[in-house]
């Protein structure tokens, strides 16, 4: 999984350094940094990680339980269109936009249901369509919350940071990335 991470963010790296490359071909530097950073905008999305992940959920509604396992697609990335800037003499602030944290489940399995009173059952409950259906929007709230609160929320912004830092560095000698979240 690590391996992938770092082939991911090798290949936004090589885009990234390609359109700066591409950007500054055949002309002299601008010495207006709006100018400058609005291109960077137009070339850029930054999507700093994407993660493929199993998570193991246990919910119970009444007196029925269930354990599920879900696999998920999970991207994080930074809307460059929304990053803001402020210049004030060599030194360039940038405020970072607010992630966007998109995940897309590739699997959903039951694995265990259960009965959580006292009572001794020897078969397992049903799960009806609309007891399944509340299961999916609980498991949907919690692998959301716990991705949001995860390491990889941490990444992706450091990730962000260093792209931006690497992406302006061209254009100006002090640049400072500020968290917006």
């Amino acid at each position: 999984m690590q391996k992938k991470h770092i082939l991911i963010l090798a290949a936004i790296s090589v885009i990234c350094i390609f359109a700066l490359l591409k950007l500054s071909e055949g002309r002299a530097a601008h010495a207006d940094s709006e100018v400058t950073v609005s291109e960077i905008k137009q070339i850029a999305r930054l999507n700093t990680v994407q993660a493929e992940e199993d998570f193991v959920f246990i919910d119970t509604i009444g007196n029925i339980g269930v354990v599920y396992v879900t696999t998920a697609n999970i991207n994080i990335n930074f809307d460059v269109d929304s990053l803001k800037f402020n210049e004030s003499n060599d030194t360039l602030f940038v405020k970072m936009p607010q992630p966007s944290v998109s995940i897309h489940q590739t699997k959903e399995e039951f694995v265990t249901a259960f009965y959580t009173d006292s009572k001794v059952k020897l078969w397992s409950p049903d799960i009806t369509p609309e007891l399944s259906a509340e299961f999916h929007k609980n498991m949907e709230k919690k692998l959301f919350k716990k991705v949001c609160q995860g390491n990889l929320v941490k990444r992706a912004s450091d990730n962000a940071k260093s792209n931006m830092k690497s992406l302006f560095s061209a254009f100006q000698k002090t640049i400072i990335i500020v968290d917006n979240f």
